[in-house]
């Protein structure tokens, strides 16, 4: 999922198109095909980062990547050469779990990654990398990603 759609500061909404189509399209259809193909996405990010990314020349923001039913909230901060990731990170999962974005934040109880982003909220150590962030992220995601196969219709 690309951040490029997010302004610095701020956040967006974007539609989990891959989701949605393969749900209407092909779950909705799967009577009349040979065969359901199987969903998959790419998830949030790949833990290691995005490929030939060399951060010792090119700026990388703060971010969160929260997958909702239907769409993604996508939350940006600063490049961390301005401010450091230890201190946005913090700040952006306040805003999640206390703050603008609340009403999208599924809760504390509901997956370990939403756990740990609350005690991030919270200024628990630990939760302070891009790397820690897409782990909390995919974490969220496959239990997303498990609720919504597990809530659809199967024969």
């Amino acid at each position: 999922m690309s951040m490029g759609v997010v302004a610095r500061h701020s956040h967006n909404r974007v539609e989990r198109a891959g989701w949605i189509a393969w749900r209407d399209q092909l779950h909705a259809r799967r009577s009349r095909l040979p065969r359901l193909p199987t969903f998959s996405d790419c998830a949030i990010q790949h833990p290691k980062g995005v490929e030939d990314f060399d951060f010792r020349t090119m700026q990388v923001s703060a971010s969160i990547r929260y997958t909702m039913s239907t769409e993604w909230l996508l939350i940006k901060g600063a490049s961390t050469r301005v401010t450091r990731p230890g201190v946005q990170f913090p700040a952006l999962a306040t805003k999640l779990v206390y703050g603008q974005m609340r009403s999208s934040f599924s809760g504390a109880a509901h997956c370990e990654g939403c756990r740990s982003m609350k005690a991030a909220a919270d200024l628990a150590g630990g939760f302070g990398s891009a790397e820690a962030w897409r782990r909390l992220g995919t974490i969220h995601h496959i239990s997303m990603v498990t609720e919504g196969l597990a809530a659809l219709p199967w024969p």
